[in-house]
C-alpha cells in the first residue's frame, strides 16, 4: 500500500478524490509525501504532529515551509502547524507567515486568534 493510498476499500469512479492528510516531522518526510502526491496526481495536506510548535519551535516550521515552497512551487505545499494550547506560538506562527494553524487551547483565545487569522488569510482550526 502506497503512502497516499487509503487504508482499504476502493474509490468509486465518480467519487471525488479526498484530500489525504500526512503527518510530517521533518523535511525528508515532507518531501516523501509530496513526491508521492506528485506521482499519484492527488492533492495532499501536510500536518505537523500535535504540539509541534512547542517541541520543534515556530522558526523550524517557517524554514520548513520556505524550503518546501521553493522545492515544490507547482504543489504549493502548506504545513498545518499544531501549536497545542500556546496562543503565543500560534500568534507568532501567523506573524511569521505560516498559512495554517491548529490551536488546542482556551476557546476565548481561539476566538481572538481566529480573528487575527482571518485578517491575515491564514487557515485556523481550533480543536478541543
Amino acid at each position: 500500500m502506497g503512502l497516499l493510498q487509503p487504508h482499504g476499500g476502493h474509490r468509486r469512479r465518480n467519487e471525488q478524490a479526498r484530500l489525504k492528510t500526512v503527518t510530517i516531522r521533518n523535511l525528508a518526510e515532507a518531501r516523501a509525501a509530496l513526491e508521492a502526491a506528485r506521482v499519484a496526481r492527488e492533492p495532499v495536506a501536510l500536518a505537523s504532529p500535535p504540539d509541534a510548535a512547542i517541541q520543534y519551535g515556530v522558526l523550524f516550521h517557517v524554514q520548513l515551509a520556505e524550503a518546501l515552497a521553493a522545492e515544490y512551487p507547482d504543489l504549493q505545499p502548506v504545513v498545518a502547524l499544531d501549536c497545542g494550547d500556546r496562543a503565543d506560538l500560534a500568534h507568532d506562527a501567523m506573524r511569521l507567515g505560516l498559512k495554517s494553524i491548529v490551536f488546542r487551547g482556551d476557546p476565548r483565545s481561539a476566538e481572538k486568534l481566529a480573528d487575527i487569522a482571518a485578517s491575515l488569510g491564514v487557515t485556523f482550526e481550533a480543536r478541543a
